[in-house]
């Protein structure tokens, strides 16, 4: 007696609807398309360089030129700002807006070259003024320098603050590091042209060199913080 050796028909429909056959093509690319929009969308979208670029210059002029007018009405008469230091004034402001724009934009770039030019004429403009005015009816105050130094570094804080929480997002340099020390230390330097009035040497020890303290301490900072991204 012959007896047939293949399997009854209800096996072979099983087996075609195991779930261990392949899904349609459709299923398949339907499947992998949900799974790559919601990767998508879970990782945070990028931010243009060049609206980063714009909030921290607007960002740290905003801070200059506030605390600069606040400074001129509060602790002498507003005319400071528009006397012979304006044009020193304006030149340290064209170097700030030029150094926060170079500490963001990706790559090199030779604005940054031109901001620490501009800023080194600056600080030897206001150190030579201040020797030639020396003696002409000045107000020299009886507080330490240390006190136009602190008030200096307090002054570039908050601008700091927010130039570390961008540049920890770009791969670190050491220019760019100090071109961003440079940038947020600018307004220290033209808040205490407006608002000291002692001598050049006070000026060269305590106003430039709290600049140069802002500059080491930021490119100290930004090398320290962890990496949000490798962008260039």
């Amino acid at each position: 007696m012959n007896r047939s050796t293949t399997p009854p028909r209800d096996v072979l429909a099983a087996l075609g609807e195991s779930p261990l056959s392949a899904p349609p093509a459709g299923e398949a690319f339907s499947a992998s398309r949900t799974a790559a929009l919601a990767a998508l969308r879970a990782r945070p979208r990028e931010i243009p360089w060049t609206r980063q670029a714009a909030v921290v210059t607007g960002f740290g002029l905003g801070v200059t030129l506030v605390g600069a007018l606040v400074t001129a009405l509060v602790g002498g008469p507003a005319a400071r700002l528009f006397d012979a230091r304006l044009p020193v004034v304006t030149l340290l402001l064209g170097a700030q807006a030029v150094a926060l724009w170079a500490a963001v934009r990706p790559g090199r770039w030779w604005g940054a070259t031109m901001a620490w030019s501009a800023t080194a004429v600056g600080a030897a403009l206001l150190v030579g003024l201040r020797a030639a005015t020396t003696g002409q009816g000045q107000a020299v105050s009886d507080a330490g320098g240390w006190i136009c130094t602190a008030s200096h570094l307090a002054v570039g804080l908050a601008p700091a603050v927010v130039m570390l929480s961008v540049v920890r997002r770009i791969s670190w340099s050491l220019p760019r590091a100090l071109t961003a020390g440079l940038a947020v230390g600018i307004s220290g330097l033209v808040w205490g042209e407006i608002a000291c009035e002692r001598s050049w040497n006070h000026v060269l020890v305590s106003h430039v060199g709290a600049l140069a303290v802002m500059v080491l301490a930021c490119a100290l900072a930004s090398r320290l913080l962890a990496r949000g991204t490798f962008a260039p």
